[in-house]
């Protein structure tokens, strides 16, 4: 189409068909897009549910490995996983936590689940 070019529409009648058609669509799209959001909340409930069941591990994914249940993390890990973030909570466990900033004290929690 040209650029520039108006389509100019007079009669009344064919105006309201015009804005009726127009509004057909536009709901028609939200009907859509309202389907679309709801199949991805299924979708991301769905993933969440897999990555907090046994089938794989919740840090790196693996599927081939032993895993290990963390009870407060509601999580299973692969062994290997496991036991470098057990390695790390020790090490935060060693760290005074007076001077930790917010961010800090929440992963400081996250690790003493390891523990």
């Amino acid at each position: 189409m040209r650029n520039g070019r108006t389509i100019r529409i007079k009669d009344p009648q064919l105006q309201k068909i015009r804005n009726s058609l127009r509004d057909v669509i536009i709901a028609a799209v939200n009907a859509r897009l309202r389907e679309y959001r709801s199949l991805q909340q299924r979708r991301t409930s769905l993933k969440q549910f897999l990555r907090q069941s046994i089938c794989c591990c919740m840090t790196c994914g693996r599927r081939d490995r032993d895993m290990v249940y963390n009870k407060p993390q509601n999580s299973w890990y692969c062994t290997e996983c496991y036991e470098g973030q057990h390695e790390h909570a020790r090490k935060m466990a060693r760290i005074e936590q007076k001077d930790l900033s917010y961010e800090d004290k929440r992963m400081a929690d996250y690790y003493d689940t390891f523990l």
